[in-house]
């Protein structure tokens, strides 16, 4: 297997959500959806990439349980096609997920897939399984956690057993950091990277934020924010910090639907 592949396997970023496994998906698995107050039954999302050749579009809808999970997804493209459809199960207590669920549409077919996910006694993902809707495996990961339930690796190996190669993870907690390394099967380094354990935590004196507790100033961005009456933010518009200056990038808006 090529580095640029397995690369793109083990270390693709969680903003994009591919459903390869790597350290940043196992440290979001599960995690809830950012809202506050009132916990809505579905959000629509558009978000808006500023490019050099002009605006890609991306719409989202999703629906969640009462604990801020996602139940199902939606994900349309700029002309308002479906791409994918998501859906999710969860044990009794609605917040570990059991399988996950893939449709995709795409200008080669369709296809279908389920990740099935188990844990060990104390709720730590330890294997992911990915499956065709046929029951033959795709491919599986393997974690082995610390004491916090975090992974230091994860293994990754194709549908016959064989090795794609491994991620290695240690941890600051301090500065709310985890850093990561992938090796091929052979042992051999071939990328780095550095990822934030748990974006809810402010811990990076870098940054600013509002009182909302939402970033609005960061090394890289500006952010800017509406909010509806609940204090869950509606807009979110993100600039390049350019020598202090702002540039536009992308913009983020979400409809909530509350329900009865």
């Amino acid at each position: 297997m090529n580095k640029l592949l397995l690369i793109v396997l083990l270390l693709t970023c969680f903003i994009t959500r591919t459903y390869s496994q790597n350290i940043y998906s196992a440290l979001q698995h599960d995690s809830e959806e950012e809202i506050r107050g009132r916990i809505p039954v579905e959000i629509i999302e558009e978000n808006i990439f500023i490019t050099p050749t002009g605006r890609e579009v991306k719409r989202n809808k999703k629906r969640l349980n009462e604990l801020k999970h996602v139940l199902s997804e939606e994900r349309y493209n700029q002309e308002g096609k479906l791409e994918a459809r998501l859906a999710y199960s969860y044990d009794s207590s609605g917040r570990h997920s059991l399988t996950r669920r893939i449709e995709r549409w795409t200008n080669f077919g369709y296809t279908s897939e389920t990740a099935f996910y188990e844990y060990d006694s104390s709720w730590f993902l330890i294997r992911v399984t990915d499956k065709t809707d046929k029951g033959n495996t795709i491919q599986e990961t393997v974690l082995t956690n610390n004491a916090k339930g975090h992974p230091v690796k994860l293994a990754l190996f194709d549908g016959n057993g064989n090795s794609y190669g491994y991620e290695l993870a240690s941890y600051d907690y301090e500065a709310n950091k985890a850093y990561t390394e992938v090796q091929n099967s052979k042992g051999i380094l071939i990328g780095r990277d550095t990822l934030t354990i748990k974006f809810e935590t402010r811990t990076d004196s870098k940054c600013k934020y509002n009182d909302h507790g939402d970033i609005i100033e960061s090394p890289k961005y500006f952010y800017e924010y509406k909010y509806d009456e609940f204090g869950n933010w509606i807009t979110m518009r993100i600039f390049d910090n350019v020598r202090g200056r702002k540039k536009s990038d992308r913009v983020f808006n979400r409809r909530f639907e509350y329900g009865d």
